[in-house]
């Protein structure tokens, strides 16, 4: 507990020392491009820390911050330029690695590829759509009709993944 608290106050420091210094204008900081650099740090940390520790929800999440976080930076950086709706394909894709992360934490926990193979074929259609080879609307359309199947083999999945007692 006490580290915990030894890392809040540095990071504490260091933020008022940033901040102090932008006030002084010696430094001009452009916090969204900072924010979506700490972001990517946090991700990272928390996906070793889950890969080390073999927890899927912390590696989910963290490969999630870190991904969100890295496309930010990418962005503004003016390296990627995307517009409201290639964010979605983007975003698709994000849920994709991350469930794909997570099941690679522990392989016996297969039921993680129904959400991973969803979203990653959602995400590659809705990146196609981005580049007009498939029309978004019917990639929309197949999806409302039959998003419902992939609740069914998640189901399946978990039935056929049970543990013994």
């Amino acid at each position: 507990m006490q580290d915990k608290f030894k890392l809040l106050g540095a990071a504490l420091i260091l933020f008022g020392v940033l901040l102090l210094v932008h006030r002084i204008g010696y430094l001009p900081l452009h916090w969204h491009e900072i924010a979506w650099g700490v972001l990517t740090l946090i991700g990272a940390a928390k996906v070793v820390r889950g890969f080390s520790r073999r927890a899927p929800v912390t590696v989910f999440w963290g490969m999630a911050y870190f991904l969100a976080g890295s496309v930010g930076v990418v962005h503004h950086i003016y390296a990627l330029a995307f517009t409201p709706l290639s964010g979605a394909s983007i975003v698709v894709l994000i849920l994709a690695i991350s469930f794909l992360a997570a099941f690679l934490t522990n392989t016996g926990q297969w039921h993680i590829d129904i959400p991973t193979l969803f979203f990653l074929s959602l995400g590659t259609l809705l990146v196609a759509s981005d580049f007009d080879y498939v029309s978004r609307w019917d990639i929309l359309e197949t999806f409302s009709t039959y998003w419902p199947l992939a609740l069914v083999l998640f189901g399946v999945a978990l039935l056929l993944n049970r543990r013994p007692a």
